[in-house]
């Protein structure tokens, strides 16, 4: 996701869109593998479907420890469904995560995630 990133242009949204799509999928996966590997149910985490804010929760109950912020961050993007407007409607971005919010959470689920494991 983040080679991704150097793609994106400056006031051009749409450019932004396979980054965003890639980073968000990054994220619940890295949040699904931790949920699997501290003994989660495949079958109630695919009921979770694209909800972060619902893997994020979890994740917090399995003893993964998250920045207010990020975790903030992941209930906004399940609220606001930014996975779905990115992969179905990505000209649609206007009220999307800013870019550098995203690479933080990124960044932040991707360590925690690996050294919790």
């Amino acid at each position: 996701a983040l080679l991704l990133r150097d793609y994106g242009q400056r006031g051009d949204m749409l450019s932004w869109a396979p980054f965003r799509l890639n980073a968000i999928q990054a994220v619940e996966l890295y949040l699904t593998a931790f949920l699997l590997h501290r003994g989660g149910c495949a079958k109630e985490i695919r009921k979770m479907g694209h909800d972060l804010r619902l893997r994020a929760d979890a994740a917090l109950l399995a003893g993964l420890t998250l920045r207010k912020r990020t975790y903030s961050h992941l209930v906004s993007l399940g609220s606001s469904r930014e996975y779905l407007v990115s992969r179905y409607s990505p000209d649609d971005l206007s009220a999307a995560s800013e870019i550098n919010r995203l690479v933080a959470t990124l960044l932040e689920v991707t360590h925690k995630t690996a050294a919790a494991s």
